[in-house]
């Protein structure tokens, strides 16, 4: 859990205020779409928008609208202990390997929306939508193309290509906007006051306009992985400390997820293509980082960085979609930085 609490636990709601304020009027109005989209990347505020959008649905009033974002509030904290019988929710389960939202938990709930007398408004929140499998997308398709009266929809996504078009098609799709760095600024010296200005500078430029990204980031000493990799890399560490530092990451994997692991190696390549393309390290992440990353150019021309960069994008999402071992698929990650090998299923390319 990130030092800001789970998505329905958080009062504050950041960079997407216009967005709550156009639902707002539209319930005002009696004219609220069913069902909804909210896209963009991991870690924007997404799921913490459709709480509070959830809570504004259950608001009996406008007055009780104003204040139900207030933790004190007796319907925020209902909604919080996930206690209010008319909210369903479909997540991806937290134990298992394999992360999806099987079609079981979507029937489930579509039995329960029939089986319940209906009592007043009701609402569904799917976070995150991306994670349905083919079957859980078809059964919910139904469900969004003939909805329950008074339910409200809400599909937290960010992923958009791994959900069937014919469901977001039939969906208010409304892309969300990384925030800005003042927002970014403003956000992390609340939630991470323990940390100085630099640090917290530097967790903004990882997470790039993404506030639960930088949380996660915070938690798993991402940037610390990040420094050490980088000095191995950078002396060409052998294969014992290579080896050790896949194993650091692969641990940062099995807790956080592979993504945030593969975001150490990722981004190191692509600060050493930015380099090569005369952008400026601003802050720099780790000391002397300029240089070390000259030594990588020293080894290779940008290009071939940049096809790196590219063949590691796809190599990172073949591996969450196989289920790889995550140690194997990193140390491969950290052998084709150093040189030593090939990416499986590039070998043909380099």
């Amino acid at each position: 859990m990130s030092p800001a609490g789970r998505p329905e636990e958080t009062a504050g709601l950041l960079g997407h205020g216009p967005v709550l304020d156009a639902f707002r009027q539209m319930l005002g109005k009696g004219r609220v779409h069913h069902a909804w989209a909210l896209l963009g990347p991991r870690g924007i505020g997404k799921a913490t928008l459709a709480w509070h959008m959830v809570r504004e649905w259950f608001a009996e009033n406008e007055a009780e609208r104003l204040h139900c974002h207030r933790p004190d509030h007796p319907l925020f904290s209902r909604i919080r202990a996930r206690g209010h019988p008319d909210l369903h929710l479909l997540e991806v389960p937290e134990a298992g390997a394999v992360r999806e939202i099987p079609v079981a938990a979507v029937r489930e709930v579509l039995a329960r929306l029939k089986s319940t007398a209906y009592s007043g408004r009701r609402a569904l929140l799917v976070d995150a939508a991306c994670e349905l499998n083919r079957h859980a997308a078809n059964a919910l398709l139904k469900m969004v193309e003939e909805p329950p009266r008074d339910t409200l929809i809400l599909l937290v996504c960010h992923r958009p290509r791994a959900v069937p078009a014919t469901l977001l098609s039939r969906c208010l799709r409304v892309p969300l906007r990384p925030l800005q760095p003042e927002e970014m600024e403003a956000a992390l010296a609340r939630w991470l006051p323990e940390r100085d200005a630099d640090s917290r500078r530097r967790l903004a430029v990882l997470a790039a306009g993404r506030l639960g990204e930088a949380l996660r980031i915070d938690e798993a000493a991402l940037l610390d992985h990040y420094r050490s990799l980088l000095g191995q890399i950078a002396r060409e560490g052998n294969r014992a400390e290579i080896g050790a530092m896949a194993a650091e990451l692969a641990a940062v994997a099995r807790q956080f997820g592979l993504e945030l692991a593969f975001r150490a190696p990722l981004e190191l390549v692509r600060r050493v293509v930015r380099l090569a393309a005369g952008g400026v390290l601003a802050p720099e992440l780790a000391e002397g980082e300029e240089d070390k990353l000259r030594r990588l150019l020293a080894r290779r021309p940008a290009a071939a960085y940049a096809e790196l960069w590219a063949q590691l994008v796809t190599f990172a999402r073949r591996a969450q979609q196989l289920h790889l071992d995550p140690q194997q698929a990193l140390l491969a990650a950290l052998g084709a930085i150093l040189g030593s090998s090939a990416l499986p299923g590039f070998a043909s390319e380099r």
